[in-house]
């Protein structure tokens, strides 16, 4: 293959945007994904004859709205499907997108809790929204090594001011705070807690009363959420091809090659499992930094300091996921729907993976995208994808256990677990690790992969980083790889 512009590892889909990116500046681009079929998490398979699934989370309405555009994603074959309820319980909570029907279901539950909620959400979006903006680019680094890092640390002050005293407070209070200790100031009833909850552990091996929970809320409050996207894998892939970019899958990356002529070294290309060599100018990556960094690189060209940082990077996967193809659905399924009472009930079913433990007792957060989209399973069929917390990786849990909990025993025609170990074999995430490093408040914002290293680029020249474990973070947004992209770009070859 001829030499290119730019090599991006992994066809994920932080590694489809970033191609797409680059490949709509005019870098000549290939993708190489080691799997079959792209989009990694965002990707589908085939459940059933007939039945499709996600190979992650279902849920994508943190899918930023800018990639969408900028990358016409959506006339490419994209469609976005909002879900409303947003959640229920099987103890008969309901939340909706309209806040004032919420306020009417919480009611049944709680009138204090019922009144407190329209100021809560009130807060929460204008926090949120506060927040979008450093999360959709770079984060500042503390050290102001640039001026553009100080215009837009300037940026950000003026914006926190503009929040307003009691706003500038209670965002540094919060993001601090347990999830536990933020619900409790505003609701007295368990069941609603523990819906508000949910979305924020997704993902994390930390209980709702571990410190810095109430940050990752807030992360999952910066979208659409919750939302099911079609065709989203197979709309980056052809925003790829359309700007001339190439998508290789089947091919994976054995090593990424240094000009060890320059004394500093700078990437020349990548070799692949097959023995092939692709060279050239600059390489991406959208891979683990585990996989990048620690396996496809030699360290003597990263130095002992940030080797040891990303040595460092805690992953502890601990969410399995069941897919179901179903004859029919239970009644009052629809949503996603919750299954964990209380914040105990969430506490506890952790505490068994801070030992290496499944819980005995799994928090559950279920989802049928065939509501939404009608074509993953036939007429009359449906699909649902469970998300089980908290399943450490070596470990597994019975689906048989699973399904009795939702009452579908008699329902399911095909399922499918995936474990931790399932991911980190078959993706090739560290520790079956959804988000590519735990999403805690220490591996966040500008400490993201490591400190001092998250505005995309490496220590080795020309070698860019743009996957999950880069700033934002994990999740279905995109960021990671349009930020990465546009770093690459502004840098002089």
């Amino acid at each position: 293959m001829a030499k290119r512009d730019v090599v991006v590892i992994g066809g994920g889909h932080n590694g489809l945007t970033a191609a797409a990116y680059l490949a709509r500046a005019g870098k000549s681009v290939v993708v190489v994904e080691k799997r079959d079929a792209v989009g990694g998490l965002a990707g589908t398979y085939e459940l059933a004859p007939g039945f499709r699934a996600s190979v992650g989370p279902d849920l994508a309405g943190l899918l930023s709205a800018e990639v969408i555009a900028d990358l016409e994603l959506k006339r490419h074959g994209l469609e976005i499907f909002p879900l409303d309820p947003i959640v229920s319980t099987p103890e008969g909570l309901t939340l909706w997108r309209d806040v004032a029907n919420s306020v009417e279901a919480i009611r049944k539950h709680s009138p204090k809790d019922a009144d407190s909620y329209p100021e809560f959400v009130a807060l929460v979006d204008t926090l949120a929204a506060f927040l979008k903006p450093l999360l959709t680019k770079p984060a500042p680094t503390p050290d102001i090594q640039s001026g553009a890092d100080l215009l837009e640390l300037l940026r950000l002050g003026w914006g926190f001011r503009r929040l307003g005293k009691q706003a500038m407070h209670e965002l540094l209070r919060i993001l601090p705070m347990s999830l536990s200790d933020f619900l409790d100031e505003w609701f007295e009833n368990d069941l609603v807690k523990a819906a508000l909850a949910g979305p924020g552990l997704e993902g994390i091996c930390l209980g709702p009363r571990a410190a810095g929970t109430a940050a990752l809320f807030l992360y999952q409050r910066l979208g659409d959420n919750p939302a099911i996207a079609k065709n989203l894998a197979a709309s980056m892939d052809a925003a790829v091809r359309s700007h001339g970019g190439v998508v290789r899958t089947g091919d994976g990356v054995s090593a990424i090659l240094i000009d060890e002529a320059k004394l500093s070294g700078r990437v020349r290309g990548v070799s692949l499992e097959n023995g092939e060599t692709i060279e050239a100018t600059q390489v991406l990556s959208s891979v683990s930094p585990r996989r990048t960094f620690l396996e496809l690189l030699d360290p003597v060209w990263l130095g002992p300091s940030f080797v040891s940082e990303i040595n460092n990077i805690r992953y502890r996967g601990v969410t399995a996921k069941l897919d179901l193809a179903l004859d029919k659905l239970p009644d009052g399924c629809n949503g996603v729907l919750h299954v964990g009472p209380s914040l105990d009930f969430l506490e506890r079913a952790c505490d068994a993976a801070k030992y290496g433990r499944a819980s005995n007792e799994p928090f559950l957060r279920a989802v049928v995208p065939s509501l939404a989209d009608p074509s993953v399973a036939p007429a009359g069929k449906h699909v649902m994808s469970v998300l089980i917390q908290y399943v450490p990786v070596g470990t597994s849990i019975a689906a048989e256990k699973v399904i009795a909990a939702l009452g579908l025993t008699d329902s399911v025609l095909h399922q499918h677990m995936w474990t931790p170990s399932d991911y980190e074999r078959e993706i090739g995430l560290p520790d079956g690790s959804l988000h590519h490093g735990e999403m805690a408040l220490d591996q966040l914002f500008f400490m993201r992969p490591v400190p001092g290293w998250s505005q995309y680029e490496t220590p080795v020249e020309g070698l860019f980083f743009g996957g999950a474990g880069a700033h934002p973070g994990g999740g279905i947004t995109g960021v990671p790889g349009r930020n990465a992209a546009h770093a690459l770009v502004k840098q002089r070859v």
